[in-house]
């Protein structure tokens, strides 16, 4: 059911947070679509993980945990779902998505047992599907931990969720570009070394020693794109093993071209081929970018947040 042998929790006597077994990955399967679109980054995940054939690098440590192993059909809509993964041999900490029951289901020995079972000094980033109490909850955990000198750096993100929950429209995007007659255009997938340094240097995401291995772990291994002008890269991204959309950018010097527009509608055609949903989140101020995805076909979701941070 899993790589590795890493633990996010504790191995205290009564574990609160158990590990799902393969005995319920349909049933996993049959929540998270119940709770779409918040949870089509959590069902890419799951996708690329378990599905055949597995796409998930070898060296992504991705597993699934339950609280309290409280799932089955009638419970779906309190359940607190979580994914955890690793990339070993890394020196990043840990990513964890959190698909969450509505926000007034969650309780108070739920926030309990992740207070006192959760590895926090192994976190890396944290991503909730919704504002609300959980969202609360973290913060004021990791608002302690820097008080008390255990954390460098805490950034909280507010995004946009956009998901593609209709690909067919895909199929009918009419695909502009403002290009010299002469240019050669070409779209593609990132392949060489030098892709993907280009993509790493322009990443806002961009961490000394880890974002690189991130990101070649990625594109050697899920969809990616670019748009090549004159065999230039000029415009790229990813799909990153979080099962979505990631990294998107424009060289300064041939933007409003058309060419994210054109390499957004290359990856997420590419992504449904291996039955991922396009999915994606931008900045809530990032209105550049929302506007490419609406040019797409992209539909807001939800609203969420991200916690990044690193333990001194």
């Amino acid at each position: 059911m899993h790589r590795g042998d890493h633990h996010i929790f504790s191995q205290h006597h009564v574990l609160k947070f158990q590990e799902i077994g393969e005995d319920k990955i349909e049933l996993i399967k049959t929540i998270l679509v119940q709770r779409l679109p918040k949870s089509c980054r959590m069902l890419n995940i799951f996708t690329l993980t378990f599905m055949e054939p597995i796409r998930m690098p070898k060296r992504c440590v991705t597993k699934f945990y339950a609280f309290d192993n409280d799932l089955s059909l009638e419970s779906q809509s309190s359940s607190l779902l979580l994914s955890v993964q690793h990339l070993e041999n890394s020196n990043g900490g840990y990513y964890i998505m959190i698909s969450q029951p509505e926000p007034d289901t969650i309780r108070a020995e739920m926030l309990e047992a992740l207070e006192v079972h959760l590895k926090w000094e192994c976190l890396l980033r944290v991503e909730i599907d919704a504002c609300g109490p959980l969202m609360s909850f973290f913060q004021e955990m990791l608002a302690k931990r820097r008080k008390f000198g255990k954390l460098n750096s805490l950034k909280t993100y507010d995004c946009l969720a956009f998901a593609i929950m209709d690909s067919s429209i895909l199929d009918k995007n009419e695909l502009l570009i403002e290009s010299n007659s002469s240019a050669t255009v070409v779209v593609k997938p990132l392949e060489s070394a030098e892709d993907i340094s280009t993509l790493n240097a322009s990443w806002s995401q961009q961490t000394s020693g880890t974002s690189l291995d991130f990101i070649t772990t990625a594109v050697k291994n899920l969809p990616s794109g670019g748009v090549f002008v004159n065999g230039e890269l000029v415009s790229w991204g990813f799909t990153s093993v979080y099962g979505s959309l990631n990294g998107l950018g424009t060289n300064l010097n041939h933007r409003r071209r058309g060419y994210a527009k054109l390499v957004t509608n290359f990856i997420a055609e590419e992504q449904v081929k291996i039955g991922l949903i396009p999915t994606t989140r931008t900045l809530t101020s990032n209105i550049e970018a929302q506007k490419v995805m609406d040019d797409v076909g992209y539909v807001k979701s939800h609203e969420s947040r991200w916690l990044i941070y690193s333990e001194t």
